[in-house]
Parts: structure tokens; sequence; C-alpha cells
């Protein structure tokens, strides 16, 4: 095997290996996340595969798993479920938030954000990282002084709410709360199926 079939690709092997020193790198410099790491997953995949070949050549049963494998691959493909579900009706996705409010990210870069969901991930794409979060989770279960909402806001120096569809029944409580004064409605969409808000405070226009 070594003559036959390793000779010819030990370039495309030595290429592989020398991504593979990198991983050391950052693990030593950032942290051993998965996603830092795909080149190590590919090597040990081929690998495997190669150490397999070897076996299976071995035992003189490569032929059989060439013609064998393709089939798998097909089955397998069919029938293992994919990880992406489409949220529940209640649920929102961060699609859907990208979407909604991607036509008023001027509004959203150097402010600080009252969101839903999505916090981090609302400022690093609507905002392009130019944006401070808070939840709207943060406000309801972690305000030991028990603040009014515009309080709340003001001690968060928060000057825009984006209230999502989860959210929206269950805030129309605080808006009798909210200065018509300070605070402006940029966006009320209203549909039988989906609602949200977007209030912006009077000197962020």
């Amino acid at each position: 095997w070594w003559s036959e079939w390793f000779a010819e690709r030990y370039l495309g092997w030595l290429a592989m290996l020398c991504t593979v020193v990198t991983v050391a790198v950052v693990m030593l410099m950032q942290r051993p996340r998965p996603s830092y790491m795909f080149n190590l997953s590919f090597f040990l995949m081929a690998t495997f595969g190669m150490c397999t070949f070897v076996i299976l050549t071995r035992l003189n049963k490569a032929e059989w798993v060439n013609l064998a494998m393709p089939i798998l691959a097909i089955v397998l493909i069919v029938l293992i479920p994919h990880y992406y579900q489409e949220p529940n009706p209640g649920q929102i996705s961060l699609t859907e938030e990208y979407n909604d409010t991607k036509p008023f990210a001027r509004l959203m870069k150097g402010n600080n954000i009252l969101v839903a969901n999505f916090g981090l991930e609302f400022c690093h794409y609507v905002a392009y990282d130019e944006c401070q979060t808070a939840t709207y989770g943060d406000f309801k279960n972690n305000n030991p002084q028990n603040l009014s909402l515009p309080a709340w806001l003001d001690q968060n120096q928060i000057n825009v709410i984006y209230v999502d569809k989860t959210i929206y029944a269950d805030f129309q409580q605080y808006l009798t709360e909210i200065d018509p004064e300070q605070w402006k409605t940029a966006v009320n969409y209203q549909t039988p199926t989906k609602q949200w808000m977007l209030l912006t405070r009077s000197d962020n226009s």
C-alpha cells in the first residue's frame, strides 16, 4: 500500500500535517475551541480512513467496501435528521430579528439597546459590534431595586428598545410608563401572526 497508494499522495498528507501544527499554536494563544480545530478534525478523519483502508486491503475486503461506501453515504444523508429546526410559533430566530432590524441599523450603531434575545449576536450582525445590549430578562428578573422600566432604562443608559414578537404582548403593560416626549416609536409592526416594535429616545434620530 505504501508504494501503490501512499507514495503518490504523500505531499497531500504533508500539507495536512503542516496545518495541524497550527492547532497547537491556536490552543496556546486562544483556547481549544472545536471550531478552531477543523483542520485537526479533517486530518484525524483522513488518518482513520487510511488506516481502515490498509486493514481492509490486508483482509482483501477493500473492493467490496469501495462499492458499499457510496451507497452507505447516500443512505446516511437520507436517514440522518438535520440539526436545524424552524422555531416554534412563540419563538424567534436570529435571522428573523436580523431581517426586521437591519433597515434600521443606523439607529443601533453606537447605542445601548434593550433586546429580548440574541444580545451579543444582535450587535455583531445588525450594528457591526458598535453597540451594547441589555436583555428584557435582565429587567424582569435581575432588578433588585424593583425599578420602573423608565428608571431602569435611565440607569442602564438604554436609548433603543427592540420589542420582538416573543415579548410584544408582555411589553404592552409598560408602554404607559414610557414618556412619549422622551421616546418615539420608530416601528410598530402588527399582523395577525407577528408583532414587533422599535422605540428610540427622542434625541437619538
